[in-house]
């Protein structure tokens, strides 16, 4: 049974107008966080996206990233191990909620996607910036 690990950002706007990742069945085991929490970078950086070095770096360096990030890492090593074990899942769904869906929440995704590349168990993780990806159909 092949298991993937999918990463997403989402923005608080489009899940009211009903842009949503995909409802969870029962093979998928899926968190979401609210990175609301985190300082916006929008006045510092305001075209620039999560995905952008300098973005990223100012999520990151925040203390409540380097808390959030650890404890969030803390919760999924435990359900690592239960998903690698598990008959049950085969996807394992980690969605990130801010704003706007452009700058918080794609950052914390990378850091978290870049993380969960490097752990034991080779599972594939596939990103996805539903924001993003729609302002590049437009």
């Amino acid at each position: 049974m092949e298991k993937i690990i999918e990463v997403c950002s989402l923005s608080e706007h489009r899940i009211a107008k009903g842009f949503l990742p995909p409802v969870p069945d029962s093979t998928t085991l899926q968190f979401q966080f609210d990175v609301r929490i985190l300082p916006d970078s929008i006045g510092s950086f305001p075209n620039l996206p999560g995905t952008n070095p300098a973005v990223r770096e100012f999520v990151r360096n925040q203390p409540i990233t380097q808390i959030l990030l650890l404890q969030i890492k803390v919760l999924l090593c435990v359900c690592l191990d239960a998903f690698r074990t598990s008959d049950q899942f085969t996807v394992l769904r980690l969605c990130f909620l801010c704003a706007g869906g452009f700058q918080r929440s794609v950052a914390f995704a990378e850091e978290m996607a870049a993380w969960l590349k490097e752990q034991p168990g080779g599972f594939p993780v596939k990103i996805r910036h539903f924001r993003l990806e729609q302002d590049a159909q437009r």
